[in-house]
């Protein structure tokens, strides 16, 4: 049954990657890899947050416990199947507080978590929050951090305002959640990052390996905090690798 998180998956695959944003994000990243991994069997499938695309008439959260509240009704019906995890950015730590969730509930948990340019969420954050700026300021702090909108949108203020309450919300989501202390996850961890992203100090990376009993890998590529999108097919690659059975 289709629900407004997810697609319906393809009954055919070998393997679901539920795949979740980065601040402001929606499907649109995750649909371009599409093509090539359902050549590998390989089903990719987006999680939609509210404020976004098909859902942008919906108040996005601002709040981690009920988002993930919420996104439970979506995501039950596709985790039935043989599934891993991947999230970008604040998408590693919705990925990463779904999945405890889903242990909680006693729901099936993934093979696998792949978590992509962020720091372990029992690390302290050395960077000021964003999210209390004003408009101008959040903007202007958002791309000396990230360089995370295209110039064009940046010179385009009416259209950026469509963007604006959910990517300010995201922020507030992420800048504020406090992860609860609980056991390490049994689910293995691979970590993915950009070599050239500052906002990333050593061992912010390293430690998620707290954060599981299983195995724990790091792996690097060119590029800086949105390095996902010249590296579509080496990423691509090194999940599907570790997805292999």
């Amino acid at each position: 049954m289709p629900t407004p998180w997810t697609k319906d998956p393809d009954p055919g695959a070998r393997l679901r990657l539920l795949c979740f944003p980065y601040a402001g994000g929606g499907s649109v990243e995750y649909r371009q890899w599409s093509a090539t991994a359902r050549g590998r069997g390989l089903d990719v499938i987006p999680v939609l947050l509210p404020g976004r695309e098909s859902r942008l008439s919906e108040a996005p959260f601002r709040v981690m416990a009920p988002l993930v509240d919420a996104m439970m009704s979506g995501l039950r019906p596709v985790v039935d199947r043989p599934y891993a995890v991947f999230g970008h950015s604040m998408g590693a730590l919705v990925a990463y507080a779904a999945v405890r969730k889903l242990r909680k509930l006693g729901l099936p948990l993934p093979s696998r978590l792949f978590l992509s340019q962020r720091r372990a969420p029992h690390l302290p954050d050395r960077l000021a929050p964003l999210h209390p700026l004003s408009d101008g300021e959040f903007i202007a702090a958002l791309q000396a951090r990230y360089q995370a909108l295209p110039p064009e949108l940046v010179a385009r203020p009416e259209v950026l305002a469509v963007f604006l309450p959910a990517l300010r919300a995201d922020f507030c989501l992420f800048e504020t959640w406090v992860a609860p202390e609980e056991a390490p996850l049994d689910v293995p961890i691979t970590v993915f990052a950009g070599d050239g992203d500052a906002t990333l100090a050593p061992g912010d990376l390293e430690g998620w390996a707290q954060h599981t009993s299983r195995s724990f890998d790091l792996r690097r590529f060119p590029g800086g905090h949105f390095y996902l999108r010249n590296q579509k097919e080496p990423l691509l690659d090194a999940i599907i690798g570790a997805s292999a059975p």
